[in-house]
């Protein structure tokens, strides 16, 4: 099916909105928030060991993030999240891309950025679109190679 076609197809897009549900309830959004915390904080590298890695988290988890670091962190996670990049696979993809593009619009809306951040989340939420179609194309078996391959 086209992406065009998924959105008047009601029934995909109510399996899409149980995918999203899925991902808060099972817990993994807390690990796309510091996902998201990390790529943010990206301007203070920690010395590569374990314990600084620790502290690195800690300290991205507790820092308060201006809209200019939250941009520059959607910029990263958008050159870095497509077919052959640090994703495993499409449906990593659609997961991680999806709830950053919901969460930081809530954000942008709250902190009265929207102007700035929409057109990014926008385009994340896109590039999540492709990679669930994908996702749910190689469930079915069918291009179960498109997201590494880069097609």
């Amino acid at each position: 099916m086209r992406l065009s076609e998924m959105i008047d197809n009601p029934a995909c897009l109510d399996y899409l909105q149980r995918c999203r549900a899925e991902i808060v309830k099972s817990g993994r959004a807390r690990v796309y928030v510091t996902m998201l915390s990390g790529i943010a904080h990206m301007g203070r590298l920690p010395e590569f060991d374990e314990r600084s890695y620790g502290k690195f988290l800690k300290e991205a988890e507790q820092q308060h993030f201006s809209v200019s670091q939250l941009e520059k962190a959607l910029e990263t996670i958008l050159e870095t999240s497509g077919p052959n990049d640090i994703m495993p696979n499409a449906a990593a993809a659609f997961e991680f891309l999806s709830f950053i593009a919901d969460f930081v619009s809530a954000y942008a809306v709250h902190v009265g950025a929207s102007s700035r951040l929409c057109p990014l989340t926008e385009k994340i939420n896109a590039m999540a679109l492709v990679a669930f179609a994908v996702a749910v194309s190689a469930e079915f078996g069918i291009n179960e190679d498109l997201w590494r391959s880069g097609e």
